[in-house]
């Protein structure tokens, strides 16, 4: 086996994995994506509640609470009505979100001639990505929530994810000066994650850390 063919392989892979990591560390890259078949909470809150956004640029606290008339799928979907949603994160004012043990989402309702309120999922959040469309005048938050409890019935067990896509239609652009959505423009989504989704800052050190051992192996080949 050529031994200089197998180690420029490894750099290739190594730097593309590396730059990989780094380039999306500039960008808000789609975090959470639908798939479908797999559990998915529809809230977006409707009837009798719009979704209400608030961001605090001072205190770097966002929000979003929303009641009303959620939907649970796959068919056939059970249906939940007189809901409480609400987010709670901090979110530095580049759009980045600052590890903080309060950064929780909870989902209650109860289940259509049933009683009683009933834990939908609730869980801390590990990832956010912020997206402004101004073609569409739209913003788009996306969460990565690490499920800490729900209904065993539901899915949305403890050590899965959920991902949550909130859309409003509110020009804001960032979050340098804080905003508000309270006309009901808003919705959100929440959906089970297949997968856990890797941190771009992560990938970019496995690629490293690749390229790393590779330098190694061609040294020990090298005194061989």
């Amino acid at each position: 086996m050529n031994k200089n063919l197998s180690f420029r392989s490894l750099i290739g892979v190594a730097a593309g994995l590396a730059l990989w990591g780094f380039a999306t560390l500039g960008q808000a890259a789609s975090l959470v994506t639908k798939t479908p078949g797999l559990p998915d909470i529809d809230s977006s809150g409707q009837d009798p509640l719009p979704l209400e956004i608030h961001y605090n640029a001072g205190s770097q606290a966002f929000s979003a609470s929303s009641g009303g008339y959620f939907f649970f799928d796959p068919a056939p979907p059970t249906y939940f009505s007189d809901g409480s949603y609400s987010v709670s994160a901090r979110i530095d004012t580049g759009g980045n979100l600052i590890a903080d043990p309060g950064n929780l989402v909870s989902l209650h309702g109860n289940i259509e001639g049933g009683t009683g309120d009933l834990n939908l999922f609730t869980g801390h959040i590990s990832q956010f990505a912020y997206t402004f469309d101004a073609s569409a005048n739209t913003s788009e938050f996306q969460f990565v929530v690490d499920v800490t409890s729900t209904d065993a019935s539901l899915g949305f067990n403890p050590g899965t994810q959920v991902g949550i896509i909130m859309l409003s239609r509110t020009n804001w652009g960032s979050f340098g000066g804080g905003f508000d959505d309270t006309a009901g423009t808003a919705t959100v989504d929440n959906f089970l994650l297949a997968t856990a989704v890797p941190e771009p800052s992560i990938l970019a050190l496995l690629g490293i850390g690749v390229l790393a051992a590779g330098r190694v192996s061609r040294r020990g080949a090298a005194t061989a």
